[in-house]
């Protein structure tokens, strides 16, 4: 497949281009977490608007275990917020 313009930019449009097969079934596109709106499906190309992701927000960090700044790793942390995934 190859994409094309801009396929990062939030509210953009991005071309997927099939290199073999036909992509006419084509009925959803994710895009990270987030569905992208399809606008247009051909057997050649499918053409979504790239979608929003909202800004992740760290509201506290915990320290579980280890000295705070400690260079010989093995600290945990405890993160909370919204729109990300710790791990």
């Amino acid at each position: 497949m190859a994409f094309g313009p801009n396929p990062g930019i939030s509210g953009q449009t991005l071309t997927i281009t099939k290199v073999s097969g036909d992509l006419t079934g084509t009925s959803s596109v994710t895009i990270g977490s987030n569905a992208a709106t399809i606008q247009t499906v051909s057997a050649d190309s499918v053409t979504v608007t790239i979608p929003t992701e909202p800004a992740p927000t760290v509201t506290s960090i915990t320290t579980i275990v280890g000295n705070h700044g400690s260079t010989n790793g093995g600290d945990s942390f405890v993160i909370t917020g919204t729109n990300f995934n710790p791990s």
